[in-house]
């Protein structure tokens, strides 16, 4: 399924959660429109994997929404973590 249509199902499945709320997260983008709209994008893809991945089972949006936030968020520290950093 095309990331447009992805994205359009997690927005329709989680009414809730919008581009506008993480631009209020302290563990989401930076603030800014651009990347708040990336953001939410982004874990829209990746929770739709994980249900395609799963079987496309009915009513487990806001599971593999969950997981697909944490796991962003996961990645996102790791990656500010090790900035400045040079493996030698």
């Amino acid at each position: 399924m095309p990331k447009k249509k992805a994205a359009s199902m997690a927005r329709h499945e989680t009414a809730a959660l919008t581009p506008d709320s993480y631009e209020q997260t302290p563990a989401g983008p930076t603030g800014t429109a651009l990347d708040a709209n990336r953001y939410f994008d982004e874990v829209a893809v990746l929770a739709y994997k994980y249900w395609e991945d799963r079987g496309r089972p009915e009513g487990s949006d806001q599971e593999d929404w969950f997981r697909a936030e944490s796991e962003l968020r996961k990645n996102a520290a790791t990656a500010s973590a090790t900035d400045g950093f040079s493996s030698k």
